[in-house]
């Protein structure tokens, strides 16, 4: 009987250590800070404290030739997962902050609503902090999968939303292997 409460009390102790590594690997991973996607932005024009800055209707398309367009930069917020909506060329993004905790994005193709986004952010030292998405499974010395968003939102000095972007995406199964991006993209306001 005694040997049977020793082993029962080991294999609990051996499962509370590797819970602990699962824990501990999603705290310990995060690679991209708030800090590091201020330092890559331009110097906001104004502070984004609520809603009359920020509430308005932008172009989708950037003007930046190594950025994307605003909807999917908000959507990869949201989920990793590829979008299947066809969105055309001229289609346009409503942004509404409540000033508080949530961004609603809507894509509009003319009048026609597209689809929908609500996103928790929370403003900060002139910068709209949109949530990180994370995605993470540890398995300890088998498999290790990683893959990190963060964007920043703001108006630079120009009056164009901007947008810092990182992304992060990491993968370890008996060899290592990672990709980083960073950018800035910029839209229009459309009037």
């Amino acid at each position: 009987m005694r040997f049977v409460i020793m082993t029962i009390y080991k294999m609990t102790k051996r499962i509370a250590k590797i819970g602990c590594l699962f824990l501990l690997s999603g705290w310990l991973s995060s690679c991209i800070t708030n800090g590091q996607l201020i330092k890559q932005a331009y110097k906001p024009k104004g502070l984004i404290t609520g809603i009359n800055t920020l509430n308005g209707t932008y172009k989708n398309q950037t003007d930046s030739a190594n950025g994307i367009n605003l909807w999917a930069a908000l959507r990869y917020c949201k989920t990793f997962k590829n979008d299947t909506l066809k969105i055309p060329r001229n289609a346009v993004v409503h942004l509404e902050y409540d000033g508080k905790r949530y961004l609603q994005a809507k894509l509009f193709d003319g009048s026609k609503l597209l689809d929908t986004l609500v996103i928790k952010a929370r403003s900060k030292h002139g910068y709209l902090l949109l949530k990180r998405h994370l995605f993470l499974v540890p398995i300890p010395f088998i498999f290790y999968y990683y893959h990190e968003a963060k964007t920043i939102v703001y108006f630079d000095k120009t009056d164009y939303l901007s947008l810092s972007v990182a992304r992060s995406q990491f993968i370890w199964i008996l060899m290592a292997g990672g990709v980083d991006q960073k950018f800035n993209c910029s839209y229009q306001v459309v009037k």
